[in-house]
C-alpha cells in the first residue's frame, strides 16, 4: 500500500510542482504567462469553474477504478 501512495503522490508533485518549477527556472517561461494567456484566452472565471467541474467529473471514476482492486484499473486511473 505505501508504494503505491509514494508512486502517486512522486507523480503529482512531479508534474503539478516540478514540471511548472522547470519551466519557469530551467526553460525561462514565466509562470504567469504560461497561465496568464489561456486565462487570457478564456478568461479566469471559465478556467476556475472547468478546473472544478472537471475535478468534480474525475474524481468518481478514479475512485471507483482504485476502489476494484484490479492492477490494470488501477494503473488506468
Amino acid at each position: 500500500m505505501f508504494r503505491i501512495l509514494v508512486g502517486g503522490t512522486t507523480l503529482t508533485y512531479a508534474t503539478g510542482v516540478f514540471a511548472v518549477s522547470y519551466l519557469e527556472t530551467i526553460i525561462g517561461v514565466p509562470q504567469k504567462i504560461v497561465f496568464g494567456k489561456v486565462a487570457g484566452r478564456v478568461g479566469r472565471k471559465p478556467m476556475m469553474i472547468s478546473s472544478a467541474v472537471g475535478l468534480l467529473v474525475f474524481v468518481y471514476p478514479y475512485f471507483y477504478l482504485i476502489s476494484t482492486g484490479q492492477f490494470p484499473l488501477i494503473v488506468m486511473a
